[in-house]
């Protein structure tokens, strides 16, 4: 299948999570990953089938899952980077969309959590961040995937912050560190400076305790 309607809702996707509408972004970003797993079957491309298969929003969670104050928020260096990533329409490589769509899913959920108190989509959140991370990680560094460095980065420090607001102190420790190693060894020019110090804010304000500063807002 043509591929270019994927880009399309993806992006269509980003426009609405700009305006604060959460819950049908991931509706739209869960279309475009289950198209890119169709063509994935189609082509026979074992590593992308592998990549989207059984997405993580499918999955139940209990209903019941515990929820940390909003207030632990402010004992925490990560923030939320809120942005979601747009895709050049001529876009063919399925990793490349599948990672994109699987970050710009874990961000809507993310959201949706925040916004609504909600443990589900948070670890639903974590799950997809994890994921995104993974297929982006294992990318060869030929492919010219747009802004790779900052979705990588993105992807650690949400999931920092995902793992913070769910009083999880090693997994957010674990996030840091990892988002640590990746200012010193990403050499990524596509990443902005804007972007970057939103990164490094967490970075260079560590104490023993993880009890930092909060990162500006992107």
């Amino acid at each position: 299948m043509a591929l270019v309607p994927v880009s399309q809702r993806n992006n269509h996707g980003v426009n609405l999570l700009i305006q604060g509408h959460a819950d049908p972004a991931a509706q739209v970003f869960r279309q475009a990953l289950t198209w890119t797993r169709q063509a994935a079957q189609q082509q026979q491309d074992v590593n992308a089938v592998l990549a989207v298969a059984d997405p993580a929003m499918e999955r139940t969670l209990p209903m019941d899952l515990p929820f940390v104050s909003h207030d632990f928020v402010h004992e925490t260096s990560f923030t939320m980077y809120c942005k979601a990533f747009s895709v050049e329409e001529h876009e063919d490589d399925l990793n490349v969309l599948s990672a994109v769509l699987l970050y710009n899913i874990a961000v809507s959920f993310h959201a949706m959590g925040v916004s609504r108190g909600s443990a589900q989509n948070l670890h639903r959140a974590s799950h997809l961040y994890t994921r995104a991370y993974s297929v982006l990680a294992t990318l060869p560094h030929q492919v010219p995937l747009r802004q790779r460095g900052t979705l990588l980065m993105a992807s650690v420090n949400n999931l920092g912050h995902v793992c913070a607001l769910l009083g999880d102190d090693h997994g957010a420790a674990t996030s840091f560190h990892q988002l640590r190693s990746l200012t010193i060894v990403v050499r990524d020019t596509t990443v902005g400076v804007t972007d970057l110090s939103f990164f490094l804010m967490a970075v260079i304000t560590e104490n023993e305790d993880l009890d930092l500063l909060m990162a500006p807002s992107a």
